[in-house]
């Protein structure tokens, strides 16, 4: 199953939404940073982590001497258990260098694992048009306020005409709300969007834990049951349920490509449920969500204080002479 995530204008979150829906996915999953802007995820929620050089442009260079779909996972860095990140391009310069048509093939060939792929904005310079057109599900992320909502219904119309171009369809572009009821809600949003991307559902208002995905904040103890991941996990079924009716069945047949044994555990193939068994099938407590693997961010020792220096001579008031010669 690949789901690609866009957005309009404005930053309505989301790497946010992409990055809390990899951590709270039912099944196996590989989230993917293909904003051709450059990928933020390492350097946010990764505190600028070292990656030794995997990512997408990495990625490409394996490509000429293997399959892409098998090179991908020697470009990957563990986020939990059964979930990874595809780290992205570091320069906007090299979006034009990407074969996203080979990507969007690889993407889709990766047995027992599904794949979110955070695409950036609409319109873009260089856009992974074709992940977008082989996407199962593609979620438009807006946030509830008018000019929100305004940019959302353009980047909808253009995204439907490279859905409806590829010959697959635009019944798959659906509308993710971010903080419903800030200020319009969801049954207004709804209204607004049915024609341009009907909503599909919502992630929660959760300003504290989006900083702790951000990298701006220390995760805190219970941050598996915050509102954010806890809203993340039932979007992960709304967006599941959805795209299994929107899932072809033509697939690659042959042995696809699975995650390696070594760094990584090897993942059991799990068939892929039908639309009324999604939400049954794939129950699992929010609390289980894996804590990040990257390391906390450094700690600076406080500057050392001010140097005391001695305080200077007092000189006396000039004495009065009373009008007498010296």
């Amino acid at each position: 199953m690949l789901i690609a995530l866009v957005a309009a204008k404005g930053a309505p979150g989301t790497t946010t939404t992409a990055l809390a829906l990899a951590k709270s996915w039912p099944r196996p999953v590989l989230l993917a940073d293909l904003d051709p802007r450059g990928g933020d995820i390492v350097w946010s929620y990764g505190q600028g982590r070292d990656t030794d050089g995997r990512g997408l442009l990495s990625l490409h260079v394996a490509a000429r001497h293997q399959s892409m779909s098998g090179a991908i996972w020697s470009q990957v860095i563990g986020l939990g258990e059964n979930c990874w990140l595809l780290p992205g391009i570091n320069e906007p310069r090299h979006a034009g260098t990407m074969d996203w048509a080979g990507l969007a093939r690889a993407f889709n060939s990766l047995d027992g694992v599904d794949v979110i792929a955070d695409c950036g904005a609409v319109p873009g310079v260089k856009p992974p048009t074709e992940v977008l057109s082989a996407s199962d599900l593609v979620g438009l992320v807006i946030r509830p306020t008018l000019p929100g909502i305004h940019a959302a219904q353009n980047a909808a119309a253009l995204v439907r005409a490279d859905l409806t171009t590829s010959g697959l369809g635009g019944d798959r572009l659906m509308s993710i709300v971010v903080g419903p009821g800030r200020p319009y809600s969801m049954t207004e949003v709804t209204d607004a969007m049915q024609t341009a991307a009907p909503v599909v559902g919502s992630m929660r208002w959760d300003p504290s834990g989006a900083m702790v995905l951000a990298g701006l904040k220390a995760t805190p103890r219970k941050f598996n049951t915050s509102p954010l991941l806890t809203g993340a996990a039932k979007l992960a079924l709304d967006l599941g349920g959805a795209a299994i009716d929107h899932h072809h069945s033509a697939r690659p047949t042959g042995r696809s490509a699975t995650p390696p044994s070594t760094p990584f555990q090897p993942i059991p193939h799990q068939p892929w449920p039908d639309q009324g068994q999604w939400a049954a099938a794939q129950q699992w407590p929010a609390q289980q969500a894996p804590a990040p693997q990257y390391p906390q961010a450094p700690q600076y020792p406080q500057a050392p204080a001010a140097p005391q220096y001695p305080a200077g001579p007092q000189y006396a008031p000039a004495s009065a002479h009373n009008g007498e010669r010296r």
